[in-house]
């Protein structure tokens, strides 16, 4: 790998002839509060042990390019972009201050010309964040006496959700300086205090490392950092598949695809993009330690196989986003239903599981009706695993999987045989089922009960799951419901237990307040609801007491072990 360091300053790289350009794979200005608020805290140490300190960035890297006047940025561009934002403040009050030929001498820091365009630029060029286009204009050319914010709506620009962070720095910087300012007095005093301020930025000693290829650009891009903060997994990903990338028709589309995969896993949010590639690498690749998960995409994605990946990275990301929306018309209604009650559990568990069936879906391997059944299989050994026993699924992970990958590498019936036998072993006993269950319960009036788990969305699921049960019906749709207690829970005893609970429509439900047993009867047995139907014609229903709750609570989880959730 040739790259070439050298000592540099501030200074220097800001006076280069040269524009740096932020490259498409790089990530967007994320720099936290934090940061931003940290570089400002190092200048203004800097300049009180200005002595005694010689205060250190860090490397910047660059790629050289065909095309003298520019170089790629392959790693420093959160740095970049806040002391260019930082130049641009300065200049702008030395502009302030009619001072020009601080002005003049500062404008060099933060903008270049373009021979070719002949034009002015910004010194840091990203056309991802056309921001700091508007930033540098206002600051150094534009005599606009309102603030950068009545600026831009002059201009109708309209700030976005990436442009936030840029944001914060602007008016850091520009609030912190105002403050020491509005401290001193006398125009010359301000001037100094601004030559000091600048004079430090530019003197901050840095390590510029210049490399002459991709492959070395990609290398150092992975294994050096800003300020000491690693890159995620995903970033560096990213950057190797933008790297990689093969234009179609001359042209790139792996960005497009991958705002598409972000869409799809997290709805535009990039908090869930980290958990969907580690477990696409689990199923594609095997179970990797995070540190590991670059290693085996790369090992797995030659260069020449880069458009596939990111394909198969999308098409996945579709596939992930029916597994936690489960909203996708491509499936039938019970294949979707099937889906949601894992989401509806919470098990991400499984999720490398389900990518690798629904994959198997995809290439014909298996029918959506042999898919369904095992499923199903799964679906009731973790409604009783983990909904009701509330068992911890570390114990599992490692063969879920193992087995992930191997349905995934080659699939075969007997290999998901295999797996449903291991959860078949892992079913806890009866005993320890019909404990857990008997205390699932809820109630309006959680203070009225000692010794149990009031838990309104698992109670849902438990009277949803028993009301297919009773309807057997095909297309696996329960209309929506509330809650109702056969006996009121406003008395306490046992009234908030499983036995007690039926589904109602909410609207009858709230009619239902204050009646006696025999007006409630009336309404269950015309309830579209089988198991509202089942208990009006209870023998005991309208003298329904504790031990009658007791008894069904009981019938309910035999019921459920034995039939309703059999593996």
């Amino acid at each position: 790998m040739d790259f070439t360091p050298k000592p540099s300053t501030i200074g220097e790289i800001f006076q280069s002839e040269y524009f740096f350009n932020i490259p498409k794979y790089q990530r967007k200005y994320v720099w936290r509060n934090s940061n931003i608020e940290d570089l400002w805290n190092d200048i203004q140490f800097s300049i009180r042990e200005k002595e005694k300190v010689n205060y250190f960035l860090g490397s910047f890297i660059f790629k050289s390019t065909k095309n003298n006047k520019f170089k790629i940025v392959v790693d420093g561009q959160q740095r970049l972009t806040s002391l260019l934002v930082l130049n641009s403040i300065i200049c702008k009050k030395f502009k302030d201050y009619e001072d020009n030929f601080n002005k003049d001498e500062m404008l060099k820091y933060c903008v270049l010309g373009d021979k070719d365009e002949k034009v002015q630029k910004p010194r840091v060029i990203n056309d991802e964040l056309i921001l700091i286009n508007y930033m540098v204009d206002y600051c150094c050319f534009e005599e606009f006496p309102n603030s950068f914010e009545d600026y831009l709506l002059s201009k109708e620009y309209k700030i976005c959700k990436n442009d936030k962070q840029l944001i914060y720095c602007y008016n850091y910087y520009t609030e912190q300086i105002n403050e020491k300012l509005n401290l001193l007095k006398g125009h010359k005093t301000k001037i100094k205090y601004l030559e000091q301020l600048r004079d430090s930025i530019l003197k901050i000693s840095t390590i510029e490392i210049s490399v002459e290829d991709e492959q070395s650009a990609s290398l150092v891009f992975e294994t050096i950092n800003a300020r000491g903060q690693e890159l995620e997994t995903h970033e560096i990903l990213k950057n190797y598949l933008f790297m990689y990338e093969k234009p179609i028709r001359g042209a790139y589309s792996a960005k497009n695809k991958w705002d598409s995969i972000i869409l799809n896993v997290d709805n535009g949010k990039n908090t869930s993009l980290p958990k969907f590639i580690s477990q696409y690498c689990t199923f594609v690749f095997g179970k990797a330690r995070r540190g590991e998960i670059f290693k085996k995409f790369k090992y797995g994605t030659p260069r020449d196989k880069v458009n596939e990946r990111i394909n198969h990275l999308l098409d996945s990301s579709e596939i992930y986003k029916n597994i936690i929306c489960c909203n996708d018309d491509h499936y039938s209604k019970k294949l979707n239903y099937l889906l949601s009650c894992f989401s509806e559990m919470g098990i991400s568990i499984i999720r490398p599981l389900l990518m690798s069936l629904l994959w198997a879906l995809k290439r014909n391997d298996i029918t959506e009706d042999k898919l369904c059944k095992y499923l199903v299989k799964i679906k009731n050994f973790f409604s009783i695993f983990v909904c009701i026993c509330e068992k911890k699924t570390n114990e599992l992970e490692d063969q879920i999987y193992e087995y992930s990958y191997k349905l995934n590498k080659e699939f075969a019936e007997d290999i998901l045989e295999n797996l449903i036998a291991y959860f078949e072993s892992k079913k806890p006993e009866y005993n320890v089922f019909l404990g857990n269950f008997s205390t699932f319960s809820f109630s309006k009036y959680p203070d009225k009960y000692e010794n149990v788990k009031i838990n309104k969305q698992k109670c849902k699921y438990i009277l949803k799951e028993y009301e297919l049960y009773l309807q057997q019906n095909d297309d696996f749709v329960i209309s929506s419901f509330s809650i109702e207690h056969v006996k009121d829970d406003c008395n306490g005893g046992k009234a908030c237990l499983i036995g007690n609970l039926i589904p109602l429509p909410k609207k009858k439900n709230n009619n239902l307040s204050g009646k006696s047993m025999n007006e409630k009867v009336k309404i269950y047995e015309k309830s579209c609801y089988m198991s509202t139907q089942k208990i009006s014609k209870h023998a005991s229903i309208l003298t329904w007491n504790d031990e009658n709750i007791q008894s069904r609570t009981n019938f309910m989880a035999k019921e459920f072990y034995e039939k309703i959730w059999k593996i």
